[in-house]
Order: structure tokens, then sequence, then C-alpha cells
């Protein structure tokens, strides 16, 4: 019994040193490699952290970037449809206060259109105009009249 207990503690020890020299041989292999990967591999070069590092400014800097520009395009985008839309409204009001305005709401899709490209207005305005047999007001100012130049 003793003699087996000796073997079996010998056995451990030996077990107990692999591990301890095989953990040294690790330990001083991961610092080779970190001591690889933070030196430069040779002069006038980057090492490999400066090089991870360099791309990882680049990415964050390109998400940065992107992020800005979908802020500024979103702002920009806001006020042009703010824009169109004061434009639209202000085309209904020229149309509602024409002789035709009231018959405005028998066409709810002219109404529409013109919301949305206020520069119909005088395409509008002549159409429902010659339509209903009316003199009709155009709301820009221009009397239809081409300038006839002689050349």
């Amino acid at each position: 019994m003793n003699m087996l207990t000796n073997i079996l503690l010998t056995a451990l020890l030996l077990l107990i040193i692999g591990f301890a020299a095989s953990g040294v041989i690790l330990v001083r292999r991961l610092r080779d490699v970190v001591i690889d990967f933070i030196t430069p591999a040779a002069e006038n070069q980057p090492s490999h952290l400066a090089n991870t590092i360099n791309v990882m400014a680049g990415l964050f800097a390109q998400a940065v970037a992107a992020q800005l520009k979908a802020t500024f395009m979103g702002i920009q985008s806001g006020q042009s449809r703010a824009e169109k839309g004061l434009q639209g409204d202000i085309a209904l009001d020229l149309l509602s206060q024409s002789p035709i305005g009231p018959l405005l709401t028998s066409f709810p899709s002219v109404v529409k259109t013109i919301k949305r490209n206020p520069g119909l207005l005088d395409m509008a305005m002549g159409l429902l105009s010659s339509r209903l047999g009316g003199g009709g007001v155009n709301p820009s100012g221009n009397n239809g009249n081409a300038p006839k130049f002689r050349l």
C-alpha cells in the first residue's frame, strides 16, 4: 500500500511539473506573439498593432461620416418637403381665388396634382377655363399670349 501511494504521488508530481512546464512555454510563446504584434517588423514600417488601430480608426470614421451624411440629408429633405408643401398651398390658394375656384371640389384629383406640382397651376387654370367655357383668370399674371417677334 505504501509503495502504491508513492507511485501515485510521484505520477501526480510529474503531472504537475509537466503542466507547469507547458504553462511556462505557453506564456513565453504568448509573450513572443504579443511582442511581435507590438513591435514593427522593420524600421520605418508600422507594427501590426499600428495597422490594426489604423484600420479600426478608418472604420469608425466611415461610420461617423455616414451618420452625419444621413442626418444632414434628412434635414435637407425636411426643408425641401416643407418648401414644396408651401408652394403647393400657395398654388391652391391662388386657384381657389379664381372664378373657377368653387368648382375645385368637383376635381379632387386636380387639386391633389396641383398641390404636389405647383408649377402646373397655369396649365390647370388654362385647361379648366377652356373646358368650362369661362374666361378664367391666370394667377401667374401672364396673359397667355406668347410674344411675337418678326425676324
